[in-house]
């Protein structure tokens, strides 16, 4: 502030500075405000240390974010993959992702199945042992799927 620059030239302003830090506590960047030392407003260090903090926020949540497409385009292309049709539902039967294979066996498009409800377009019967699927956990059972005309 003022007079207390080292350079004489720089003593006719006022600077207000914070760090940008990474997740990591690693120095990015900064954020610095300099203005002649009679228009300082008290406030500004205030807003120089809220910008440096939102800034770090932002970057941080961008990281997550491309942390998360990372692992979805993982999962997507495991699943897209798989030998067999696949059909991830949400606990109220809604169709969350689907491969093609699973698309091709029933006649289906994404974007007709995508966040309905499976059991609008499918049906399946009980397996061999009268148990109805997914109301205990079960391996190897055989069931019928068949895909109900609209």
């Amino acid at each position: 502030c003022g007079n207390e620059h080292y350079c004489r030239k720089h003593q006719i302003y006022t600077c207000s500075c914070a760090p940008i830090q990474d997740r990591n506590g690693n120095l990015i960047g900064a954020v610095n405000v300099t203005v002649l030392k009679e228009l300082a407003h008290p406030h500004t260090l205030g807003m120089v240390l809220s910008a440096s903090d939102s800034i770090a926020k932002e970057l941080e949540l961008t990281e997550a974010m491309q942390s998360i497409e990372r692992i979805s385009a993982q999962r997507n292309s495991i699943i897209e993959h798989m030998p067999s049709g696949l059909f991830l539902l949400t606990k109220t039967n809604r169709v969350s992702q689907v491969n093609t294979r699973a698309l091709n066996m029933f006649g289906l498009s994404y974007e007709q199945i995508i966040g309905q409800n499976l059991f609008n377009y499918l049906s399946i019967d009980e397996g061999e042992n009268g148990v109805t699927v997914f109301t205990k956990e079960q391996y190897n059972e055989e069931v019928t799927v068949r895909r109900l005309d609209s």
